[in-house]
């Protein structure tokens, strides 16, 4: 027979098992027709896999702001040039920090998710995520 405080302890374990995966899960936002998939691990690390069939030559992070009607943007980072093949990934992760910049801007400081919110491809074509802009919030790099 377990002991209350054990049976405590186990249950709290399991409480934040929990809220941890659905922590993990829900700091990034993956619009319906992005070209791209982001996906968030733990300290903010982050992967960007290229899912068209055309090479990225540039993608913006941004931090958003959801609700079923609309997204806006509440601040956006400098574009990264990186050239990902179709298929191919980016990751960004830290080393002597507690969490990317990104995920501490995003998810710490303004309690929102981080998202791909535009694109642009070798052939000069480019995709926009359906979003607005808040321009009374306090913003950074746009594009």
């Amino acid at each position: 027979m377990m002991g209350g405080r054990t049976l405590a302890g186990l249950a709290l374990t399991l409480l934040l098992a929990v809220c941890a995966q659905a922590h993990k899960r829900s700091w990034t936002l993956n619009f319906p027709k992005s070209p791209v998939s982001l996906v968030g691990e733990s300290n903010g690390y982050f992967t960007v896999t290229n899912r068209s069939s055309h090479r990225i030559t540039l993608f913006t992070l941004a931090c958003v702001a959801s609700n079923r009607k609309r997204a806006v943007t509440l601040y956006g980072f400098a574009p990264r040039r990186e050239a990902l093949d179709p298929g191919w990934s980016v990751s960004s992760g830290v080393f002597d920090a507690p969490y990317t910049d990104e995920y501490a801007e995003c998810v710490v400081r303004r309690k929102a998710t981080l998202a791909v919110v535009h694109v642009e491809f070798s052939d000069g074509t480019s995709w926009s995520a359906p979003v607005t802009s808040d321009s009374a919030a306090a913003g950074g790099p746009r594009k």
